[in-house]
């Protein structure tokens, strides 16, 4: 009988303990970035290869062997 009432109180205080994180995580409004705060792609990702270079070939080409890799045969 011990360990019956242990484990319904474990369990109901784990229920509260949940109930509470998700009930602040819903009313949290930091949650989401602001404009702020959001990355610019422009600063951490490198230029695009320069059309007819051999990189963009690479890079079409690969472009285009996963395209074929996704149709549905």
């Amino acid at each position: 009988m011990k360990t019956k009432s242990k484990f319904l109180s474990v369990l109901l205080l784990a229920t509260l303990l949940l109930t509470g994180i998700i009930v602040k995580a819903q009313n949290a409004d930091d949650l989401y970035l602001n404009a702020k705060e959001v990355p610019n792609a422009v600063y951490w990702l490198p230029a695009p290869p320069a059309p007819g270079s051999s990189q963009f070939m690479y890079d079409i080409s690969q472009y285009y062997w996963g395209k074929e890799q996704r149709q549905d045969t």
